[in-house]
């Protein structure tokens, strides 16, 4: 009754296919007498490791019966190591004898069973699935891990493993570009020999977010700021996360840094920022650039305690411009006065249109004996300007100054209103000298 269930569970599977390796004819018909029995399918015998290969090379059988003791040149266990790495086929070992010595050899080869002559069919049956089945499991584990292997090389993101003491254990080819490192010479190495990382604009070493994460246990992202030094000395801007890795007991095994080259964001984000600071129609810096770029002069100002020189230009007759020969004429009338400012001052200084017809410059360490010369150089390039186009008007402009001394707290909007004031005085006293 025993045995018809054996036969029933054996046949309720899908029929493994076997190939018995025996040197012995009356064992090895029993043993396939018994496989049949089982419901498995024999798909040949063979007496000698030589032969087993053969057949197993022909047949692809799903798992191999092997006696360990066999006649000719190669005994059980050699053939099951070829088999195993040639077809990765599961083996059993079969034999009538314990020698210790043949036993660790048979170790070696991983087999997936051990079965000691005489056995009986539920005994063989038992350690015939068992054996399919850890095959069967090892096999799907092994596709996963080619699975992931696979993708992980194949993503687009640059991708490092590290052990939980920051032991580097994988790279894909994407880290390898962008460290500058070969997964053979970083496998084993410090994170930080290979991934190092330093903020954009202190230039200071940060620390890795692989240390952030181990140390947490959370994942932790960094965005923004962050230059990766490679190993020649490339510098890439990078975004990277950091997440911990668990065994099943909760314990943090090692750590997966994903980053990736976000130098082309950089520039979109750059031209936009230049965009959105910059005068559609003359180029020069809008109110918004120049009030950013103001800040920062100042800050530098109050640190060197050095001068700053804000000087505003007004268009005197661009209404008259507009009204007499049309905006487009108005337009070119900006862009003029756009070009006199860059030929009167260095690039080094800030020149910007603050909309309508005012301009404004900004300039670190200007002395106050050189702002009458500055101011004259401005008249001369425009004076320049109005001899060579010969149009049918002039440009005139008026300006108003205002200084800022390091001694002193001062804002850029009072500088500005300081600049500003001095230069509705000087319109008024040309209107009033005009009107004289």
């Amino acid at each position: 009754m025993a045995d018809r269930t054996i036969q029933n569970e054996a046949r309720s599977h899908t029929k493994a296919r076997i190939l018995v390796v025996e040197d012995e004819k009356v064992t090895a018909m029993d043993i396939h007498e018994s496989l049949q029995s089982l419901g498995y399918t024999v798909l040949a015998v063979a007496s000698s490791g030589e032969e087993a290969i053969q057949k197993a090379a022909e047949t692809h059988p799903d798992l191999v019966l092997m006696d360990i003791k066999l006649v000719g040149c190669m005994n059980g266990v050699q053939a099951a190591h070829h088999l195993r790495t040639r077809f990765n086929i599961p083996v059993i070992y079969q034999t009538a004898f314990s020698d210790d010595k043949m036993l660790q050899q048979a170790k070696l080869t991983e087999p997936y069973g051990y079965l000691i002559k005489p056995f009986d069919e539920r005994e063989l049956h038992a350690t015939i699935e068992m054996a399919l089945y850890k095959h069967k499991m090892e096999k799907k584990l092994r596709e996963s891990e080619q699975w992931f292997a696979t993708t992980l090389r194949d993503i687009g993101d640059a991708v490092i493993a590290t052990d939980s003491q920051e032991r580097i254990t994988f790279m894909n080819p994407v880290a390898e570009t962008l460290t500058g490192w070969k997964l053979e010479d970083a496998v084993g190495k410090d994170l930080n020999q290979v991934f190092q990382i330093i903020h954009e604009e202190t230039r200071c070493l940060l620390e890795s977010p692989v240390a952030k994460a181990l140390r947490a246990g959370v994942v932790v992202h960094q965005a923004g700021q962050t230059i990766l030094m490679a190993r020649d000395g490339t510098e890439t801007p990078i975004d990277d996360n950091a997440a911990p890795i668990r065994d099943d007991q909760g314990n943090i095994m090692g750590v997966v840094l994903t980053f990736r080259d976000i130098s082309e964001r950089w520039q979109t984000e750059a031209a936009l920022r230049i965009l959105s600071h910059t005068d559609d129609l003359t180029g020069l810096y809008n109110r918004r650039g120049f009030l950013t770029l103001a800040q920062q002069n100042l800050k530098l100002a109050i640190r060197n305690r050095v001068g700053l020189l804000l000087l505003i230009i007004d268009v005197d007759n661009l209404k008259q411009i507009n009204d007499s020969f049309g905006h487009p004429e108005g337009d070119r009338a900006l862009i003029s006065t756009a070009e006199i400012l860059k030929a009167t001052f260095r690039a080094s200084e800030v020149l910007a249109r603050l909309g309508g017809d005012e301009f404004i410059v900004l300039a670190l360490d200007i002395t106050h004996q050189s702002v009458d010369r500055i101011t004259a150089r401005l008249q001369e390039t425009l004076k320049h300007h109005n001899e060579q186009t010969n149009g049918r008007y002039q440009l005139s402009f008026s300006t108003g100054i205002a200084r800022f001394d390091p001694n002193q707290a001062s804002s850029i909007d009072e500088l500005i209103t300081k600049a500003d004031e001095t230069m509705y005085a000087h319109k008024e006293s040309k209107r009033r000298g005009h009107s004289g």
